[in-house]
């Protein structure tokens, strides 16, 4: 985000998250937990952090044939280039491989991982009670419990209202394809003032909408963040004039976190698009739920 917050004097993705320090602890936390996820060893982490790297930078390059890992990278490259591409004989031979909670913890770790470098390429110019509602994600108690106490702060101690972060993570789950993410509405961002008559306005015609100009303007920072448009100096300028840098950061790993969490919904087949639309309380963190 170097490009967007020049003038905060941000250099680098960590000068960024500081601006926010309970987020920035939340990342490191949430780092720490993956490094710890037993059922990943450490030489196949690593390898799968470098080619998520490579696949961020562009230009990745092919899986060795006969590589023992080769399942593996080859999950991680659909994750992060096409979700919704995961056949069914992948997920076999991915399973041959790996166990159900390796699975879980390697999705989980793969969008932390691209959800940095997301953030930081913005072009210039056993589970515990609270966490069984998750379901699959439960199988990686440590890891799910630490993603959930980031976007627990994200939702509940933030500096941007919960109405503005609601258009982000609605913009992305329309993106991403994610039928659960697109049909849940968190409840504080219904008290918060946002209709359904707003949500439907958040597509790809929306800068001739009825929206606020601030929420459109967490619109196109979303859309910057999921790379499918670029950041001008025109778009940066109405960043800058709607958003502080702190509320910048705050709406990046809102689109970075989300992006991640509908990919691994959609990776682990969780993303049932077969639902009504259901206002659902906003997250917190686990120990305060």
């Amino acid at each position: 985000m170097n490009g967007l917050l020049c003038d905060a004097g941000v250099g680098t993705l960590a000068q960024a998250l500081a601006l926010r320090p309970d987020l920035l602890a939340g990342y490191r936390a949430l780092e720490a937990a993956v490094a710890a996820e037993p059922e990943l060893d450490a030489r196949l982490r690593d390898r799968c952090r470098a080619r998520v790297a490579t696949l961020c930078g562009g230009g990745a390059a092919p899986i060795d044939p006969g590589d023992s890992d080769d399942v593996v990278l080859e999950f991680v490259e659909q994750l992060v280039f096409d979700v919704h591409g995961m056949t069914d004989d992948l997920v076999a031979r991915l399973g041959a491989r790996l166990a159900p909670r390796a699975i879980v913890a390697l999705a989980q770790a793969v969008v932390v991982w691209e959800g940095e470098h997301r953030l930081a390429r913005t072009p210039p110019a056993g589970a515990p009670a609270p966490l069984r509602s998750y379901g699959l994600l439960a199988h990686a108690p440590g890891v799910l419990a630490a993603f959930m106490d980031l976007y627990g702060r994200l939702w509940q101690d933030g500096v941007v209202p919960q109405s503005i972060k609601e258009v982000a993570r609605l913009r992305n789950a329309r993106l991403t394809g994610c039928g659960y993410c697109r049909n849940v509405r968190f409840a504080g961002a219904r008290e918060d003032g946002l209709t359904e008559d707003d949500v439907a306005l958040i597509d790809d015609g929306y800068a001739g909408s009825a929206l606020s100009a601030r929420r459109k303007a967490a619109i196109a920072l979303t859309d910057v963040v999921l790379g499918r448009r670029d950041l001008d100096d025109a778009l940066a300028a109405t960043l800058r004039r709607e958003w502080s840098a702190p509320e910048l950061v705050e709406l990046a790993v809102t689109a970075a976190l989300c992006h991640g969490f509908s990919k691994i919904a959609v990776a682990l087949g969780q993303a049932t698009a077969d639902m009504p639309i259901m206002v659902v309380p906003s997250p917190t963190p686990p120990a305060a739920a």
